[in-house]
């Protein structure tokens, strides 16, 4: 293996991989509740690639990644890795000082995949772009930019949004 391709990709029993399902990113998430009893109960560490192929065989859908705190393989999503770590600990840094500015909490952050599917359902579920924002914490000028990028919104609606919400608060 090279280090081009650090993760092995094996497909799942219907013969999909993971980028082809929803939730697919770079963002390092919690794995989910029965992934965490699953990786309890069995070893998430593999010291070689053919212990890391025979586990993922065994666990279709699985993905494994070089252990980004050392050798060998885990499952992804198990281990963060250094970047992720540092990156976390910038963000709450960034939170606590929005808070203390008065700035909606999660101002000037990156957006995960995980706000980005909030925004898509609350949009879809036709909310003001004030409510989206108090519920992600973000301004509405962000929330209105997002859609824009998203073209989920006109270029004519933005500018009105930014019209409303640039109003100075007195």
């Amino acid at each position: 293996m090279c280090d081009e391709f650090p993760e092995l990709y094996f497909p799942d029993e219907n013969g999909d991989f993971a980028w082809d399902k929803p939730g697919w990113g770079d963002s390092f998430e919690e794995p989910e509740e029965e992934l965490k009893e699953e990786f309890s109960g069995a070893s998430n560490y593999f010291s070689s690639l053919a212990d890391a192929k025979a586990y993922a065989l065994a666990h279709p859908g699985t993905t494994l990644v070089r252990n980004p705190q050392g050798e060998g393989f885990v499952v992804k999503g198990t281990v963060a890795s250094e970047k992720v770590v540092y990156r976390q600990k910038q963000d709450a840094h960034k939170r606590s000082e929005n808070e203390r500015a008065g700035r909606p909490r999660n101002a000037g952050l990156s957006w995960y995949d995980r706000d980005l599917a909030i925004l898509l359902r609350l949009h879809s579920q036709r909310l003001d772009i004030k409510e989206i924002a108090l519920q992600l914490e973000r301004s509405p000028l962000s929330i209105s930019a997002k859609l824009l990028n998203l073209e989920l919104l006109s270029e004519q609606e933005h500018q009105s949004n930014m019209t409303l919400y640039s109003q100075p608060r007195f």
